[in-house]
């Protein structure tokens, strides 16, 4: 740790386990720090996909509306345990090439989201939890590792989500001009990266499903995974009907800035089946209305930012940035917006959010702030978990 604090430039390696729940992202990142500031680098990423049985069990606890606490137990260590033997892999071959890690950033799997607060004991509260246990990873790679971090915007009056606002403003912000990032996992979300040295404030905030739906969509009328380019939903056509009957959940609930499976999941993509079937729709007609729902989804959350900031350009990250059906229909609802993928900016988007734990783990671990959306508060994220010492 004292060596971290010494050196000039770290390479930290951040984990991202997403909504989905199809595989750990690995990015590795060179980050040199000066006094307060900090500037970083992209090296590489790698992708270690779960295998289907531990893919299955990590739904089931997302998706269950009262999940096992012994099963909770398990997983957490079994994750812990997944990703250290991933990461000693990735960190072995790292080496060959003279690339030294310093340390992890974890963000671990979200296996629930509470973002709307609620009365018990007499206090209003909300929460978020992430499994996937650090100390694992901490001991059985020799290295330190900085986790959990969203309680930190919990305890300051947020919602644990969107958490990555800071990270992403160091990575991407511009003394050029805003930007305007939509990520789309398995769920959506977008950043709002004002022009450097200007008086605007950043802002984020989910917008609802990404890829979640249409891919439980796919699992249960097709058995895949996923709909690869938008391929099954473009040979689908959009229902009206149906579209309409699932928008009274975007507009009819009181809207939080986080979201997750919670709404979003597997009880909705079975009640859009339902509500599909009695429709007499084909399964490629589900697939399009729910793309469909997605695009619309994205485009209310940020329709008057665009309109307001008068932007000209939007990035697009993460996996559903490859369906070119979503990307189509998206494009359709903002006519006046070039929309370009978040690799032009010098990041692979598969590990743009593991790229910007990396940034918050290497803030927490020199005890400096990154700013958060919370009343203008900054906050250190994270805790760090140090390995034992030999003596």
């Amino acid at each position: 740790m004292i060596n971290i604090l010494r050196k000039k430039k770290n390479l930290i390696i951040g984990l991202n386990s997403g909504t989905s729940a199809d595989a750990l992202d690995m990015a590795l990142v060179a980050c040199h720090r000066k006094g307060e500031s900090c500037s970083t680098k992209f090296v590489c990423g790698k992708e270690k996909k779960y295998p289907q049985d531990l893919k299955d069990a990590i739904l089931s606890i997302c998706d269950s509306p009262k999940p096992s606490v012994d099963e909770i137990i398990y997983l957490n260590h079994i994750l812990g345990k997944f990703y250290s033997k991933a990461l000693k892999s990735y960190i072995t071959n790292l080496k060959k090439k003279n690339l030294i890690v310093d340390a992890v950033a974890s963000h671990g799997q979200t296996i629930r989201h509470l973002p709307k607060k609620v009365k018990r004991f007499g206090m209003n509260v909300n929460g978020t939890f992430q499994i996937g246990s650090a100390e694992h990873i901490a001991q059985l790679c020799n290295l330190p590792v900085v986790s959990d971090f969203r309680q930190a915007d919990i305890v300051a009056g947020g919602e644990g989500a969107p958490i990555t606002t800071g990270a992403m403003y160091q990575l991407f912000a511009s003394s050029k001009d805003s930007k305007l990032i939509i990520n789309i996992g398995g769920m959506s979300n977008y950043f709002y990266l004002p022009q450097k040295l200007s008086n605007k404030m950043m802002s984020a905030q989910d917008c609802g499903p990404g890829n979640v739906l249409s891919d439980l969509l796919m699992q249960k009328l097709y058995n895949k995974p996923y709909d690869k380019n938008g391929s099954i939903a473009r040979s689908g056509s959009i229902s009206q009907s149906l579209l309409s009957y699932f928008t009274a959940v975007l507009f009819g609930t009181k809207k939080e800035k986080s979201t997750g499976r919670e709404l979003y999941g597997l009880k909705l993509a079975e009640k859009m089946v339902h509500q599909g079937k009695k429709l007499k729709l084909s399964s490629a007609d589900m697939v399009a209305t729910v793309i469909e729902f997605t695009a619309i989804s994205i485009f209310y959350s940020i329709k008057r930012l665009i309109k307001s900031e008068n932007i000209q350009k939007l990035y697009l990250t993460g996996g559903g940035r490859k369906n070119i059906f979503l990307v189509e229909r998206l494009q359709q609802y903002l006519p006046t917006c070039q929309i370009e993928n978040i690799d032009t900016e010098g990041i692979d988007g598969d590990f743009v959010e593991a790229t910007a734990y990396a940034v918050m783990g290497e803030a927490s671990l020199f005890g400096k702030a990154l700013p958060s959306l919370n009343n203008n508060k900054n906050l250190v994220y994270g805790k760090i978990n140090l390995p034992p010492q030999v003596v």
